[in-house]
C-alpha cells in the first residue's frame, strides 16, 4: 500500500507523553494545515488550538484541573473536535452523549458517569434542559462563556495513565456500562493505526461516527495526531447520494465505517479516484462489499477489513487490492497488529488450534483500563497474565477461527449482545423495553443479518389481547425510549413463547423468519407482467421480503426513507431512465409504480403529490420541505394522521421537474396554481416544514389577499427571525415601491448581514475584520452590481446536488410580510431558536399566533415519533387546543 504523503512512523516515544502533547507537536509542524473541516467551515491548526484552549480555560476557570468527567452534547463539526481537545487539555475526561437518545437515557449516563459540567451549544438547550439535572454546568462554546484566552491552554502535565474518555456500549434502558480508556492506549491505538495505514498529513480522513460512538477515536486522532485534516459529517442529515459526491468534491482519502453504510455510498458513486484506503470496522464485511470496493476503487487503493472493539481498540487488519479474491462467504479481519496477539478459546479459556471456532480473545498491554466503576466485570472480561501483571486478556464475546497462516475469521456473536450498523446492542434491552408496553405480555428478541442494511432485529411477541397491536404502533412507541438502532426491523406475532422444561425462553425454537411477509389485510397478488416481476424482484431483494404482492405498501413491507431511495436508484440503473423522488409518495405499491412507468416514459414530474386520498373533509397540504431525500416521511405522516385525512405533499422548488425558484415568494408563485387546480376554493389547511413552513405561509398569504379563508396554517420549526434584519429590508421595499424598481438587491444585502452576524458569532471579530479586508473591492460591487462574482463561481441552474447550499441562502435573504390570520406554531425540543423566541417574531407578523412544543427531536419529530406531528396537525385541522405561550 502506497503511503500517505509525508508519512512519518509514530514515534512510540510519544506513548509516555498525552494526546494534548501530541496535538501541540502537531501545531508547531503544521500551523497553517487544515485540522479540520465542516459545514464550509476550515480551522487550521493554529486555529483549533486557539479555540481548543478558549474553551479549556473556561473549563478549568469554573473547575480546576481536577480528573473528572466532561460531558459533550455537541453536533459534528469544529466545535465538537474543539471542546474534546480542551476537556484533554484541562486534566479531564470525555462523555460524548447522543442527542437522539431519550432524556432518561442520556440521564442515566451523566448519573453514572457523574460528570458536573457539560459542553454544548444553542441546538443543544433543549435537549439538555430536559436530560441535564439542574446542579450540572451547562458551558456553551459557542456563547460568551468560553471567550477566554486562547493563548496558553491551562497549566499541569496530563499523565500518560490518566483518563481521557469513557465510551457507554450498553445502559440506553438499563444499567449503564461505559469503558474507560487512558492517553497511553489511545495514542497506542493511534499509533497502530497510523503505521498500518501509513498516514501522513497530507490525508483527508471521514469523521462519521459521533463522539458518543468509540469508532470516532481512531478516525479523529488518526487525523489530528498526524498533521492530517478530519472531515466530520452527520450522517442523519445526508443522503448516502450527497455522501458519495461528498467524497469525490473534497477528495477524501481515508474512508471508515461500519460495512452497512460503505454499501449505501458506493452504490451511489461511480468512481473515487482520491480514496487509498478504505476501512471497515464494527460489523461483518461481506464479499459484497469487496466487490463494490474493487469496482469503484482507484488501482493503488486499498480496503482494509478489520476487528476492533471499545474494550481494546484496532486489533486486527486484512488488507484487500483490487485484484485479491476472498473465497468463501467470509471476509477474513486479518492478522494482528503490533502489540496485539490474538486468540481463539473454548468456554474454559483454553487455546484452540488452528481451524476451530471458538470465542476471540485479545492479549496485550494497551487494553482498555476496565469498566467505569465495576471491578467485577472488569476483572472478568479482563483476566490477568499468571505470569505477567502487565499484560491481560479480553474475552470479545465475538465467535472467531483462526487459519493455518493466523488470519482471523469473524464469525459473529457469542451471547446475547449483538452489533447492529455498528452499534452494539444487548437484545435483553430490546426485550424489557417491548414488555414494559401495555399491550405486550410477553417477549422475546433475536438477530439476524437479513436485513437491507445487515443484522436486524427481529422482536417476538405474545399480546395480552387477540388480535395484538399492529407492527407500526410497536415500533412507534419503542421510539420513545428506544434509539433508532435498537427498534426491531420485524414483529411476529405469537400466541406463546417456545419454553424448555425448565420454563425459561427456548430461544431455539423461536420461528424462523428468513424472508416472510409480515402479517398484511390483504393477501399478495401475484406480478402480472414482466414490469412487475421486475419491481417486486427489487422489493424482494432489498426488504428481505417474499412473497411481496403488487397491492402490498413498500412502508408496510418494512420500508423506510434510506431503502426507498436505494430502490429508487436500482430502478433508475435498469430503466436506464431518471424517476422522481415525488413518486416514493405518490406510488408506494408495485402496480401503481409499474403503471406510471408504462404510462408515462419519458417521465413528468408533479410539483403536488396525492399521498392520501381520504374520505372527505377539507385537504391537508404539506410543503415538506425536504429538498435531499424526497420528503417520503409524508408516507409515515399521513398513514399517522389517519387514512380519513386527504394528504398532498408540495415539492420544494427544484424537485418538480422546474428551475429552482430564486426566493420563497417566487416558489409560493409556482405552487398556487397547482394547489387550486387540485381545491379551488377554502377554507383551506396548510402546513409545512422548515424552509416548506416559509414556503407554506407566503401560499397562505396570497391566498387571503385573494379573499379565501385559510383556516389552518401549522409551520413546523420555520423561524421568522430574519425580521431583527427588517431596519434595513422594509425601508429598501418601500423605496423600491416608490421608484418602480429596486434600487438595490435587497437579498443580497440580507444575505450579507446574516453572513456577518454568523462569521461573528462562530468565529470572532476578528475573522469578520478578516472577511472585510478580503471584500474590501468586490464586496460592494457585488452589491450594486449582481452579475459580479468571483472568477469559478459556479454558474446555471442549481441543480440537486446545490440544492443544500440554495435554501441556506433564500433562509438568510427571506423577509416575511404580515398575514392577516391565525398562524400556529409547532416547535421540537432540539430546535436552536428558542420557542419563545420564535414566538416573538412571529406575533409581530399575524394578529395570533399559537404555539405548540413537541417533546421529540426535529428529526425524530418526521421520522420515528411522527406522531407527535401527527398529533399536533390533527389538532389544529379539528380546531382543536392548542397550547397557547407565554
Amino acid at each position: 500500500m502506497a503511503d500517505g504523503p509525508g508519512f512519518v512512523p509514530f514515534d512510540r516515544a510519544a506513548l509516555d507523553g498525552s494526546i494534548p502533547e501530541r496535538f501541540s507537536l502537531q501545531v508547531e509542524r503544521w500551523a497553517d494545515r487544515p485540522a479540520v473541516r465542516a459545514g464550509g467551515v476550515t480551522l487550521t491548526y493554529r486555529e483549533l488550538d486557539a479555540r481548543a484552549n478558549r474553551i479549556a480555560n473556561a473549563i478549568v476557570d469554573r473547575r480546576s484541573t481536577r480528573p473528572e468527567a466532561v460531558a459533550l452534547l455537541l453536533p459534528q463539526g469544529p466545535d465538537l473536535v474543539a471542546a474534546i481537545l480542551a476537556v484533554l487539555k484541562a486534566g479531564k475526561f470525555y462523555v460524548g452523549l447522543d442527542g437522539s437518545f431519550p432524556p432518561t437515557a442520556l440521564a442515566r449516563i451523566l448519573a453514572d458517569c457523574g460528570a458536573e459540567i457539560l459542553l454544548t451549544d444553542a441546538g443543544g438547550r433543549a435537549v439538555a434542559e430536559a436530560a441535564v439535572p439542574g446542579h450540572v454546568l451547562r458551558l456553551f462554546v459557542d456563547g460568551a462563556g468560553c471567550e477566554g484566552s486562547s493563548e496558553i491552554g491551562p497549566g499541569g502535565r496530563v499523565a500518560p495513565d490518566a483518563l481521557a474518555y469513557l465510551f457507554y456500549t450498553s445502559g440506553t434502558t438499563g444499567r449503564p456500562k461505559a469503558v474507560a480508556d487512558s492517553h497511553r492506549n489511545v495514542l497506542h491505538n493511534v499509533m497502530r493505526y497510523t503505521d498500518t495505514l501509513r498516514i501522513g498529513p497530507a490525508d483527508r480522513m471521514t469523521l462519521l461516527q459521533s463522539a458518543s460512538f468509540s469508532g470516532s477515536v481512531s478516525s479523529l486522532f488518526g487525523a489530528i495526531l498526524n498533521g492530517a485534516c478530519s472531515l466530520p459529517v452527520d450522517l442523519h442529515s445526508i443522503s448516502p447520494g450527497r455522501l458519495a459526491r461528498w467524497l469525490r468534491e473534497e477528495r477524501i482519502t481515508i474512508y471508515h465505517s461500519v460495512p452497512a453504510i460503505f454499501r449505501s455510498v458506493m452504490a451511489e458513486g461511480d468512481g473515487f479516484p482520491d480514496l487509498r484506503v478504505v476501512r471497515l470496522e464494527g460489523d461483518q464485511a461481506a464479499r459484497t462489499d469487496v466487490r463494490l470496493f474493487q469496482e469503484r476503487a482507484a488501482p493503488d487503493a486499498r480496503l482494509v477489513n478489520g476487528l476492533g472493539t471499545t474494550e481494546t481498540g484496532l486489533v486486527s487488519q486484512f488488507f484487500v487490492t483490487p485484484a485479491t479474491e476472498v473465497p468463501g462467504g467470509v471476509v477474513p479481519v486479518g492478522h494482528a497488529v503490533p502489540d496485539m496477539e490474538v486468540l481463539v478459546v473454548d468456554e474454559h479459556r483454553r487455546r484452540l488450534p488452528a481451524g476451530r471456532v471458538g470465542e476471540i480473545a485479545v492479549r496485550s498491554r494497551y487494553l482498555a483500563v476496565g469498566y467505569w466503576r465495576n471491578p467485577g466485570l472488569t476483572a472478568e472480561r479482563f483476566p490477568a497474565d499468571a505470569h505477567d501483571p502487565s499484560l491481560r486478556t479480553y474475552l470479545t464475546g465475538d465467535l472467531g477461527r483462526l487459519r493455518a497462516d493466523g488470519c482471523l475469521e469473524h464469525l459473529g456473536r457469542v451471547g446475547r449482545s449483538v452489533k447492529v450498523r455498528g452499534h452494539r446492542v444487548e437484545l435483553s434491552e430490546v426485550e424489557l423495553a417491548l414488555m414494559d408496553l401495555p399491550e405486550v405480555a410477553e417477549a422475546a428478541v433475536s438477530a439476524d443479518a437479513a436485513g437491507p442494511s445487515g443484522s436486524r432485529l427481529i422482536a417476538y411477541y405474545v399480546p395480552r389481547r387477540r388480535p395484538g397491536p399492529a407492527s407500526e404502533a410497536l415500533r412507534t412507541e419503542l421510539g420513545r425510549t428506544l434509539p433508532a438502532f435498537m427498534v426491531p426491523a420485524l414483529f411476529v406475532e405469537l400466541a406463546a413463547l417456545p419454553l424448555t422444561v425448565h420454563g425459561k425462553v427456548d430461544r431455539a425454537r423461536l420461528p424462523a423468519v428468513g424472508r416472510t411477509r409480515p402479517s398484511l389485510s390483504t393477501p399478495p397478488t401475484a406480478p402480472g407482467n414482466l414490469l412487475e416481476r421486475s419491481i417486486a424482484g427489487i422489493w424482494t431483494e432489498l426488504l428481505s421480503v417474499e412473497p411481496v404482492g403488487v397491492h402490498d405498501d413498500f412502508l408496510d413491507l418494512g420500508g423506510d426513507s434510506l431503502t426507498a431511495m436505494r430502490m429508487l436508484s436500482r430502478l433508475e440503473r435498469e430503466l436506464a431512465e431518471t424517476l422522481p423522488t415525488s413518486w416514493l409518495l405518490e406510488h408506494a405499491t408495485v402496480a401503481e409504480l409499474a403503471t406510471r412507468i408504462r404510462a408515462e416514459r419519458p417521465v413528468p414530474t408533479r410539483p403536488i403529490v396525492p399521498v392520501q386520498e381520504g374520505t372527505g373533509g377539507t385537504p391537508f397540504f404539506f410543503v415538506h420541505g425536504d429538498y435531499l431525500s424526497g420528503g417520503y416521511y409524508c408516507r409515515r405522516l399521513a398513514r399517522a394522521m389517519g387514512e380519513a385525512v386527504p394528504f398532498y405533499a408540495v415539492q420544494p422548488s427544484g424537485l418538480d421537474g422546474r428551475a429552482v425558484a430564486g426566493s420563497y415568494e417566487e416558489m409560493a408563485e409556482q405552487h398556487l396554481p397547482e394547489l387550486r387546480a387540485v381545491q379551488p376554493r377554502g377554507p383551506y389547511a396548510l402546513g409545512g416544514t422548515c424552509n416548506g413552513g416559509l414556503v407554506a405561509y407566503e401560499l397562505a398569504r396570497r391566498l387571503v389577499a385573494e379573499g379565501e379563508d385559510v383556516a389552518v396554517l401549522a409551520l413546523f420549526a420555520a423561524s421568522a427571525r430574519t425580521l431583527r434584519f427588517g431596519w434595513v429590508g422594509r425601508p429598501l421595499d418601500e423605496l423600491s415601491r416608490r421608484l418602480g424598481r429596486p434600487p438595490l438587491p435587497r437579498r443580497r444585502l440580507l444575505g450579507l448581514l446574516h453572513r456577518v452576524e454568523r462569521v461573528i458569532r462562530d468565529r470572532g471579530s476578528m475573522a469578520l475584520l478578516g472577511l472585510a479586508a478580503r471584500k474590501a473591492v468586490l464586496g460592494p460591487l457585488q452589491l450594486v452590481f449582481p452579475s459580479v462574482a468571483p472568477r469559478g463561481a459556479p454558474g446555471g441552474e442549481p441543480g440537486l446536488p446545490d440544492l443544500r447550499e440554495h435554501y441556506l441562502r433564500l433562509d438568510a435573504e427571506y423577509l416575511p410580510g404580515p398575514y392577516r390570520g391565525k398562524v400556529t406554531l409547532l416547535w421540537p425540543a432540539d430546535e436552536p431558536e428558542g420557542p419563545t423566541e420564535a414566538l416573538g417574531w412571529w406575533r409581530r407578523l399575524a394578529p395570533e399566533v399559537e404555539l405548540r412544543e413537541l417533546p421529540c427531536s426535529h428529526q425524530a419529530c418526521l421520522t420515528g415519533d411522527v406522531s407527535h406531528l401527527a398529533d399536533a396537525l390533527l389538532a389544529c385541522r379539528a380546531g382543536g387546543p392548542t397550547r397557547p405561550a407565554g
